[in-house]
């Protein structure tokens, strides 16, 4: 029981500072959406570079991570970068 407990109180947190984020106009969306969407893409990534069909080994993980945050933040962010 304490391993769920501790999970729901972990994503607790994580909605609550995408809550924040939403709050104050950092990202636009729902809170359910942005967290979905962001859950949605470090699981993507984390299965594509664990068992994943596509040979991701001759970039580093860090630097996919970036693409990836970079990419997600560009499709809820409110002001768009050039």
């Amino acid at each position: 029981m304490a391993r769920a407990g501790s999970t729901a109180y972990q994503y607790q947190v994580f909605l609550d500072a995408v809550g924040a984020a939403v709050a104050e106009g950092s990202v636009q969306g729902s809170v359910e959406d942005v967290a979905v969407a962001a859950l949605s893409v470090v699981h993507g990534l984390s299965t594509l570079l664990v068992d994943g069909p596509v040979d991701l080994r001759q970039r580093p993980p860090d630097q996919l991570a970036r693409v990836v945050i970079s990419a997600l933040g560009g499709g809820i962010t409110s002001q768009r970068r050039p």
